[in-house]
C-alpha cells in the first residue's frame, strides 16, 4: 500500500482553484491536498470592467464554498519561504508543510504601467475610472486616453473601457468627448489574429474612438502622453493598464521580474516536484482562461506521476475571451498550435456555458454555487 502523496497549492486565484478542484475530480490521483492562501474570498474579476458604469459588481465567492467536498485542507496564511531541499513550505504563522509536489499559483502584482497616468485594471482602478466618469459628466474632461503600456500582455480591457465610455457619453447626451486608445500593438488584440483585429477596428470606428496603434507610451505629464517614438498625444486624463511583476517567495527560482520559468507540463525549471500555473509563470499572456489551462496541465502531470494515468496532457494554449461593448458581448477565440478550433469571432458563445473565464473545472463550480445561492434566495 503506497502512502498518499502530499500536494501543496500556494494561492487562491483561478489557477489554484482549478488545480484543487481538478485534483479532486481526477480519478487517477490519491493525494492529500493543502491549499495555502491568506484570502477567504475569491474575487471573480472578469466583469470588473462593467462596475464603474453601473452594470455589474465584481462577484465575491467563498473559497471554502468553491472547494467544498474536494477534500482540500484550506490554510489561511502567507508563505514565508519554500525549502526545496527538505521539500517543505514555511508559513508566516510558523507552521511547516511537507510536500511531495508543490504547485505555485501566487499570481502577479500590478504596478504603475504609465508614469503619471491613472491605473485601471489594478487596485483602485475602478475608483479611478469612476472618478474620470464624474469629471466627464461635469465637463472637466474633454479628451481621455486608455493606454496599454509596453509589455502589456492582455490589452482587452483598454478596448472595453474605451468602447463603454464612448457609449455612455452618447447615451447620456453629453457634450462631445474625444476617446482614444494608445497601444503598442500594430492592430487591436493582435494576439487573437486578423479577424478579431478587424472586428475591434470596426467597433472603434463606429464608436468614434481614435486608435493610436504601434505606439509605446512612456509617461503622462502636463496633459501630454510621451512615447518612445517621440510622438506626443494630448489628453486631459490617461488611464493605463498596470505593468505586472511576479509575487516573490524566497526559495523559488524567480527571474528578475519575479516570474517562474515553466515547461509545457508546469515544471519549474529542472525541478520534478515544483510546479507553477497562472500569472506567476513566464508565459507572456496573463489571463484567467490561460491560468486554468496551465493548472489543468499540472493536474494531468500529477496524475501521471502519482496516479495511474499513462501520459499527461501538456499545456497547449487556447485563447478565449468575451469583450463587452454597448452592443453586448463579443466572443473571441484563437489557438496557435494546430488546434482544429482555430481563430473565431462571434456575437454568439463559442464555448459551452460561456463564462468569461474559460475553465474545465472552476466554471462548473461557480455556476453550481450561483445556482445554490439563487435557490436559497428564493426560499
Amino acid at each position: 500500500m503506497h502512502a498518499r502523496k502530499k500536494i501543496v497549492i500556494i494561492g487562491g486565484g483561478v489557477a489554484a482553484l482549478e488545480a484543487a478542484i481538478g485534483l479532486h475530480d481526477s480519478p487517477n490521483i490519491e493525494a492529500d491536498v493543502t491549499m495555502v492562501t491568506p484570502q477567504e474570498e475569491f474575487h471573480y474579476r472578469p466583469f470588473a470592467v462593467l462596475e464603474p458604469f453601473g452594470y455589474q459588481k465584481t462577484a465575491c465567492m467563498s473559497i471554502a464554498d468553491l472547494v467544498a467536498g474536494c477534500n482540500v485542507e484550506l490554510v489561511h496564511d502567507k508563505v514565508s519561504r519554500v525549502d526545496h531541499t527538505f521539500k517543505r513550505v514555511m508559513l508566516a504563522g510558523g507552521r511547516l508543510l511537507s510536500f511531495d509536489a508543490l504547485v505555485v499559483t501566487t499570481g502577479a502584482e500590478p504596478v504603475e504601467g504609465l508614469r503619471g497616468g491613472m491605473m485601471i485594471g489594478g487596485p483602485g482602478g475602478n475608483d479611478n475610472m469612476a472618478r474620470v466618469l464624474r469629471e466627464i459628466d461635469a465637463g472637466v474632461v474633454k479628451r481621455v486616453a486608455f493606454v496599454a503600456p509596453p509589455g502589456a500582455s492582455w490589452t482587452l480591457p483598454v478596448y472595453e473601457f474605451a468602447l463603454l465610455t464612448a457609449a455612455r457619453v452618447r447615451t447620456h447626451l453629453q457634450p462631445a468627448l474625444h476617446v482614444m486608445v494608445v497601444t503598442p500593438e500594430q492592430r487591436p488584440l493582435q494576439v487573437f489574429g486578423e479577424m478579431a483585429g478587424d472586428r475591434v477596428m470596426s467597433m472603434l470606428n463606429d464608436a468614434g474612438v481614435e486608435l493610436h496603434a504601434g505606439l509605446r507610451a512612456l509617461s503622462f505629464t502636463n496633459g501630454v502622453i510621451g512615447t518612445v517614438s517621440g510622438q506626443r498625444i494630448e489628453a486631459d486624463r490617461a488611464l493605463s493598464l498596470p505593468h505586472l511583476v511576479g509575487r516573490r517567495i524566497p526559495g523559488l527560482p524567480q527571474d528578475r521580474n519575479g516570474f517562474l520559468h515553466v515547461d509545457a507540463h508546469g515544471h519549474v525549471g529542472d525541478a520534478n516536484d515544483v510546479f507553477a500555473a497562472g500569472d506567476i509563470t513566464d508565459f507572456p499572456v496573463k489571463q484567467g482562461s490561460i491560468a486554468a489551462q496551465q493548472a489543468d496541465a499540472v493536474v494531468s502531470e500529477l496524475a501521471r506521476m502519482f496516479g495511474t494515468q499513462q501520459e499527461s496532457q501538456p499545456f497547449l494554449p487556447q485563447l478565449h475571451a468575451m469583450m463587452f461593448s454597448e452592443h453586448g458581448r463579443t466572443f473571441l477565440r484563437a489557438a496557435d498550435h494546430g488546434s482544429p478550433l482555430g481563430e473565431a469571432v462571434s456575437d454568439e458563445p463559442l464555448w459551452e456555458d460561456a463564462e468569461k473565464i474559460f475553465s474545465r473545472h472552476l466554471s462548473q463550480r461557480i455556476r453550481r454555487l450561483r445556482s445554490t445561492k439563487s435557490v436559497r434566495a428564493r426560499r
